[in-house]
């Protein structure tokens, strides 16, 4: 018996002839540099799903790389990290809030109710 795959056709464009087609297409894979310099292309679709993969990537919630990524149209959104919280709660409150939004409230009501030594 052999085991069914899937037949997932792909290829990679060097970045003067990249363009992103999203018709036709079950999934997308790409890189957080990629995503921050065509962030337009990305947001101009509502995604069924976006993981985010090495989730400590985005635990700085001011950064540019962060807000790109929150900023994605999206009806679900999963995090994934091997990274545990490493310094502060501000860091699990942006991760949390990338798929939860509002779940552990305002960045500012966490940092006033739980001020860092």
């Amino acid at each position: 018996m052999r085991p069914v795959r899937p037949i997932l056709k792909r290829r990679r464009l060097p970045r003067a002839e990249r363009r992103l087609s999203t018709s036709g297409i079950d999934v997308l894979i790409t890189t957080y540099g990629v995503l921050r310099r065509d962030l337009g292309k990305f947001k101009n679709r509502e995604w069924s799903l976006v993981v985010v993969d090495e989730a400590q990537n985005i635990k700085n919630p001011g950064s540019e790389q962060t807000r790109a990524v929150k900023s994605l149209p999206a009806k679900v959104r999963l995090a994934v990290s091997g990274t545990p919280v490493e310094n502060r709660l501000t860091e699990l409150w942006s991760i949390f809030d990338f798929i939860n939004r509002g779940y552990l409230g305002s960045l500012r009501t966490l940092t006033v109710a739980s001020p860092c030594p």
